[in-house]
């Protein structure tokens, strides 16, 4: 097994990062309305980015999809093989706001968004676009959930009005 040899398991991940370095921009398909959607939400607000993908690989892949202005920041994790939990990158991401949680929101479509938000006070609006279905995030605890991309400036607008 690979697991078993510590050389093996080294090459087979330097493997995989070249090939992913060299595919990633040009294989990542951005989601419907992706650039609209970043561009309005930026235009009302700062943004910025927690991602569990290592951050090398974040920033580019963000810049082939044309949004990368959009984030004050852009926060992932590093390329160790240490189990960093979202948390960890959401209170990087943190920084970005003077450390401070009042009035943000996380994006997310996965259980770890959810929970590593709410790690920090942050609420989740859980976005069924992703990897993670409606179970998965209302069982995480996403307070809110949108059917998909575009449906997220109505739903921040609702979300203001309430607060």
């Amino acid at each position: 097994m690979i697991g078993d040899d510590p050389q093996l398991l080294a090459r087979f991940i330097a493997a995989y990062r070249e090939r992913y370095a060299a595919t990633a921009v040009a294989e990542t398909r951005p989601a419907a309305g992706l650039v609209e959607v970043m561009t309005e939400l930026a235009a009302r607000t700062d943004l910025a980015v927690a991602t569990s993908k290592p951050e090398v690989f974040a920033r580019p892949i963000l810049a082939g999809l044309g949004v990368d202005h959009c984030f004050r920041a852009i926060y992932g994790r590093s390329l160790e093989l240490d189990a960093e939990p979202k948390a960890a990158v959401i209170a990087r991401a943190l920084q970005s706001f003077a450390g401070r949680a009042e009035g943000l929101v996380m994006v997310g479509d996965r259980r770890h968004d959810v929970i590593g938000a709410a790690t920090h006070g942050i609420p989740t609006i859980g976005v069924l676009h992703g990897m993670g279905s409606e179970d998965e995030l209302r069982a995480a605890g996403a307070r809110w959930l949108a059917a998909d991309l575009r449906a997220l400036p109505g739903l921040l607008r609702e979300i203001e009005a309430l607060l």
